[in-house]
């Protein structure tokens, strides 16, 4: 036998035949890259927090975070989504009028001293531009306004414009509130994987065109409807995701297949809890006979696990 380790997994050869194999990072991970009837269906799910109801991004909540990790592992995506902004931001965001002359509707260039003096107080650019990656990805966007301290004195006015990464941001209602209509956002981290990550949420009152100072800070969702999905977008790459995972195993399963033709049996995913139970089962066994448990008895269990699978 022979085990060839590979970025995206192992290839381990007999004289007769050959297989492909992977360690899924977690659990988690393992299932919800596969394929689920209900994934979609949030409109009736609600997570607590404080006195607010949240919508989650996903049967999950990490819906986000999946797209995000299915894009940087794929060799393609990135470079497909990365044209499509650049496309989308040409030369840059610049101020036009519209105006029609000779009944026909003409863009005029516009240059306002005021308006691009208060755009580079923020930095507007990266803010767009933030906006613009976020859109391609997930088709929606979160903003964050902030009002100037003339709001205090009754001379309100917007200072600037903060974007709000989609990963952090939740759309929320008032558990007390009868309607369902989200009405706040809630900023913060969802994977609880740091002491702070209760304690860091802040909650925003979404955006109100009609009343557009009645907040010093306040948040607004920007989407495309998808149809009948209420509260979020069903981004346009979920329907691609199993396609695009499954593709990030064919570069190895394609090289395994050259070398040993039309050998290649099997390509196994192996989730990461199997490992993790049969290291610890190691070192249990090494404390009853008073042994001291080392990498390589996990490496020489592998090998002949990898070598049962090819005879069986």
């Amino acid at each position: 036998m022979n085990i060839i380790n590979e970025p995206g997994g192992k290839i381990v050869e007999f004289d007769k035949v050959a297989y492909t194999y992977q360690v899924a990072e977690t659990p988690r991970d393992f299932d919800r890259r596969t394929s689920n009837d209900n994934t979609l269906n949030w409109n009736n799910i609600t997570n607590i927090f404080g006195d607010y109801l949240i919508y989650p991004y996903g049967t999950t909540n990490d819906l986000p975070q999946i797209i995000k990790e299915v894009v940087d592992n794929s060799s393609n995506v990135p470079g497909f989504l990365k044209r499509k902004t650049e496309l989308l931001w040409g030369a840059g965001p610049k101020l036009y009028t519209e105006e029609v002359i000779d009944g026909k509707d003409v863009r005029k260039r516009l240059v306002d001293k005021t308006i691009q003096a208060w755009l580079d107080s923020w930095d507007y650019e990266k803010y767009l531009m933030q906006c613009t990656v976020d859109y391609q990805h997930i088709q929606g966007t979160f903003t964050r306004f902030e009002l100037t301290r003339g709001a205090r004195v009754g001379m309100p006015s917007i200072k600037r414009l903060h974007h709000a990464s989609p990963d952090r941001a939740r759309l929320a209602r008032i558990r007390s509130q009868e309607s369902t209509e989200p009405t706040h956002v809630v900023i913060g981290s969802w994977n609880y994987n740091h002491i702070n990550a209760i304690s860091e949420k802040r909650a925003y009152p979404i955006f109100d065109f009609t009343k557009p100072f009645a907040h010093e800070n306040s948040v607004m969702y920007s989407n495309m409807y998808s149809f009948c999905t209420d509260y979020y977008t069903v981004p346009d790459l979920y329907g691609s995701l199993e396609w695009i995972n499954r593709s990030t195993a064919v570069p190895l399963i394609f090289k395994a297949f050259a070398k040993n033709s039309m050998n290649l049996k099997y390509h196994i995913i192996s989730p990461a809890s199997f490992w993790d139970k049969k290291r610890s089962e190691l070192q249990d066994q090494c404390r009853i006979n008073n042994e001291t448990y080392t990498g390589s008895m996990l490496k020489d269990f592998e090998r002949n696990y990898l070598y049962q699978i090819g005879e069986a």
